[in-house]
């Protein structure tokens, strides 16, 4: 329901007016990486977490990006598997990575998952749940805040969803 809620907000037909104020991005996504922990105590979900410049964002808008990138890489994967996580600087703004080990996307699918109400095939099973509105959700967050999210995928390979996040500026 909060899904339907933030995408309502940001279809709401004008421009995105974001409330930002300067996140800590490795706070931000050490705490996002403690709630999938905690969600799920029997994953091993790995974070190297670097120091990084701060970032001039939303904070909650920001939380519900990582918390659906962490809940699909948690959702997707073999339950013995391990996640990893990593928040790096790179030119010109901050990079973060989330690894799953995952069933992975076909490669017809990819270009369509950041598309609201689409869930690839194997992906329907009802233990998953899910509307398919979290990627499309974070790609609409994540470029109202001047980013760019991107995956790389192949079946039985696992996902990576790279959201790469402008400095900060001033």
């Amino acid at each position: 329901m909060a899904d339907l809620l933030t995408t309502s907000r940001l279809d709401g037909g004008g421009a995105l007016v974001l409330r930002r104020e300067r996140v800590d991005l490795v706070l931000a996504v050490g705490e996002a990486v403690e709630r999938c922990r905690s969600a799920h105590p029997q994953r091993e979900i790995l974070a190297d977490l670097d120091a990084v410049p701060g970032f001039d964002g939303e904070p909650g808008l920001l939380a519900r990006v990582f918390d659906n990138l962490l809940s699909n890489a948690v959702k997707y994967s073999d339950p013995s598997s391990t996640v990893r996580v990593r928040l790096q600087s790179r030119e010109g703004g901050v990079a973060l990575c989330i690894e799953d080990q995952g069933i992975g996307i076909a490669p017809e699918d990819q270009f369509r998952v950041f598309t609201p109400f689409f869930r690839t095939d194997r992906s329907r099973a009802r233990d998953t749940g899910g509307v398919g509105l979290g990627l499309a959700l974070s790609k609409q967050i994540v470029e109202a805040h001047g980013g760019r999210i991107s995956l790389g995928s192949g079946p039985g390979e696992g996902t990576t969803v790279l959201v790469f996040l402008p400095a900060a500026s001033g």
